[in-house]
């Protein structure tokens, strides 16, 4: 009863359906580990938890489920929801915890001459994904959602996508009238712009896995999304716009899509050699 209630309370939120059907992931694969070396969910220890996610390599991977089973924790030992009396039922085990400190997260943006020769070879529905990644730097999930009724115009008369981003967040990204054409061409009739072959939306694993398929090995969808920001980036230098066209609440997650030009660091090399007089 304690994970239908955890469930539904995430539901109340602005979590959106795939982040609570990633928390659920996790939350079921740490109590799949514990099963049989603990009494119950409120017997576990920081070491319990830390002995789990060190069998998690990628970071980022451990950074998400051990956000879930925090989450959980933290929700079941509030008052009004662990059992009266219990006091280890208040204690959320991840507290003891260390924190994790990523490497800094270094952009590798897909050369434009590997996505022009993948739009060459790719078919259409395959184009359209690559494209609006590359182009409009839209999430693999954001594609899968994106419908006919997104492409829109703007106060000023310019095509924009309004964009369904992660936790309820919207956004609009100007696209540009020959971009915009080509999606409502390809959508024709349809409800969603990218559609299965039953006609509604496709997964977001489904999205990026079209989209990994039609670059050449080492390079995968989400670097299309790092192609987009690096140049959205070289063009104004403005870290914060590209934050919002990508639709990130902090810059500091933008700073890790940018390449920096070349060119930048060497004129900021340059200014600081010069005296001033």
């Amino acid at each position: 009863m304690l994970l239908v209630g955890w469930g539904r309370w995430l539901a109340a939120g602005s979590s959106s359906s795939s982040t609570r059907r990633l928390r659920a992931y996790w939350l079921g694969r740490f109590l799949a580990h514990l099963d049989g070396q603990v009494m119950g969910v409120w017997d576990v220890t920081a070491q319990d938890v830390a002995e789990w996610l060190s069998t998690i390599a990628a970071i980022e991977t451990k950074r998400s489920a051990r956000a879930a089973v925090s989450g959980f924790y933290a929700w079941a030992g509030a008052g009004d929801v662990a059992p009266e009396g219990t006091a280890v039922a208040r204690r959320n085990p991840t507290l003891g915890l260390p924190a994790l400190r990523a490497p800094r997260a270094v952009a590798r943006p897909v050369p434009d001459p590997i996505i022009s020769r993948s739009l060459d070879d790719a078919d259409a529905r395959t184009r359209i994904i690559v494209m609006l990644m590359a182009l409009a730097g839209l999430r693999r999930g954001e594609v899968s959602r994106l419908r006919v009724v997104d492409v829109e115009r703007d106060g000023h008369g310019d095509a924009t996508l309004h964009v369904a981003g992660k936790g309820g967040r919207t956004r609009r990204v100007p696209i540009g009238d020959d971009l915009a054409a080509t999606l409502l061409r390809h959508a024709g009739a349809a409800e969603f712009v990218v559609s299965s072959l039953w006609g509604g939306p496709l997964q977001p694993h489904t999205v990026g896995k079209i989209a990994s398929s039609a670059l050449p090995t080492g390079w995968s969808g989400h670097k299309l999304r790092h192609r987009f920001a690096t140049r959205a980036y070289a063009a104004e230098r403005d870290l914060l716009a590209v934050a919002e066209l990508l639709g990130h609440s902090r810059a500091e997650t933008t700073r890790g899509y940018v390449a920096l030009p070349a060119e930048a660091v060497t004129t900021a090399a340059a200014a600081a050699r010069r005296l001033a007089a």
